[in-house]
């Protein structure tokens, strides 16, 4: 009995070392928030305070590197409980197991033999000085975000870590509000602007990001609640950040948000009629929010007519719609020359950075689709290992909706959402780790599933 007591104990402490990364970057806008306050009461601008936020978000994956010890635990761990058995299936049964997390890592593996055939720049290594995307970055979103949230499976600590997510969201709502009817705050960007939101992730569009992710959360955490209290809870969760999304005038966030809604009343009918009722209600009332924002506001009504417009464009006349959705068919036109001409090996990390402008004759440096992104980072064979991983974890999950808690099905469908809004958008240091975050904690629910039944 000492024994067992013991390496729960063990567990329990392991756990919550495991939950410190993810806790400190679910409070990283809220510390960037503070960082630029403070800035703009001693200095009068907010430069200052980005670089600190940049330094901080920094100064996190410095600190959490330690959790990678959490890691070799557990599968040190696994080997030590199954020492009699033969290593060779242990091995085999690991790989299956958590096949995402291999995959994740052949993908950096092929990152740095992609960066070995360019060659080591700077810019290749640490990043541009705007998003910081270095290859600490890339592996601290798998090494270090997505293993500690696939291995945390305590739900106490994982309930915790999604309020505060959705506490800290809150705020940044009201003050989003605020700017918006009487902004602009320049505590938030030096280039906010009163047409859209940018809080304190320096672009609307990456604002957008994140609230599709927290949308998303309260969407599950909703439609998985069985007392009337929490189902209001998140229901308010749901409406607050659906309006400022809607205000923040991001297209890719809310298309993503509007489909993966339809997804939940179209193919997931295992619930029953309960779910789909609650479903449809959300759906309605995104809807009708948006509509009522139209009358106070320009909203998104005219931009979603634009894109109609612009698809139309597109299909009568593909080479004449450059301009089509803010420029974006252009980019990802002169993104497909780039990849044709190095299809295999890619031009590296950040290795478009020159390239693009001067073929799209713009100031932008990457395509606004992570996807094609990856492709022209990493090659082709780089996006196939992507997707090969980020898919596994979806339709895995997607496989047991109906069995997941409610935090890893509310994380299932934030992973779907950004996934959707990746079309459309660039990945950033400080948003693109919640989606890895997000899948790694719908995929912790997989892996006790499969464990239970394997014993």
């Amino acid at each position: 009995m000492k024994g067992k007591t013991g390496l729960s104990e063990k567990l329990k402490n392991e756990e919550i070392f495991l939950a410190i990364p993810i806790l400190l970057f679910f409070i990283s806008p809220i510390v960037r928030l503070v960082a630029n306050i403070i800035a703009y009461a001693r200095q009068g601008f907010v430069k200052i305070g980005y670089t600190l936020s940049i330094e901080y978000t920094n100064t996190i994956l410095a600190v959490i590197t330690v959790s990678l010890f959490s890691v070799l635990y557990y599968f040190d761990l696994g080997f030590k409980k199954n020492k009699p058995r033969f290593e060779r299936e242990i091995v085999k049964k690991a790989i299956k197991r958590d096949l995402p997390l291999v995959l994740f890592a052949v993908y950096f593996v092929w990152m740095i033999l992609c960066t070995c055939v360019n060659g080591f720049t700077d810019l290749s290594i640490n990043g541009d000085y705007y998003r910081g995307e270095g290859f600490y970055y890339y592996f601290a979103c798998i090494f270090i975000f997505f293993t500690s949230a696939m291995f945390l499976q305590n739900e106490k600590i994982r309930d915790i870590l999604i309020r505060i997510l959705l506490d800290s969201s809150v705020i940044l709502g009201i003050l989003a509000f605020a700017d918006f009817f009487f902004g602009p705050f320049y505590i938030f960007s030096p280039y906010n602007q009163k047409e859209s939101l940018s809080s304190v992730f320096y672009n609307s569009n990456y604002y957008g990001y994140y609230l599709t992710i927290v949308i998303l959360i309260s969407t599950g955490l909703y439609l998985k609640s069985v007392s009337k209290k929490t189902e209001k809870f998140y229901l308010g969760f749901f409406i607050f950040n659906t309006s400022v999304l809607i205000i923040n005038l991001t297209r890719g966030g809310y298309i993503a948000v509007l489909f993966t809604l339809l997804g939940t009343v179209f193919f997931m009918k295992k619930y029953g009629s309960r779910f789909r009722k609650k479903a449809v209600l959300l759906l309605v009332i995104f809807l009708i929010e948006t509509f009522v924002f139209s009358f106070i506001c320009d909203t998104l009504i005219s931009q979603l007519l634009q894109i109609v417009f612009d698809v139309l464009n597109i299909m009568r006349n593909p080479k004449g719609a450059d301009d089509a959705g803010s420029e974006r068919w252009l980019l990802w036109k002169c993104t497909f020359k780039l990849i044709k001409e190095r299809p295999l090996f890619g031009y590296g990390n950040e290795g478009i950075h020159r390239l693009l402008p001067m073929l799209s004759e713009t100031h932008k440096t990457r395509p606004h689709n992570e996807y094609l992104q990856i492709a022209a980072f990493w090659g082709l064979p780089g996006l196939f290992i992507y997707l090969a991983s980020t898919l596994t974890v979806i339709i895995r999950t997607y496989k047991i909706y109906d069995r997941l808690t409610p935090v890893s099905f509310a994380c299932l469908l934030a992973s779907i959402g950004y996934m959707g809004s990746s079309f459309f958008g660039n990945s950033m240091c400080f948003t693109t780790p919640f989606f890895y975050i997000m899948m790694g904690m719908a995929y912790s629910e997989w892996r006790k599933i499969n464990k239970k039944a394997s014993t």
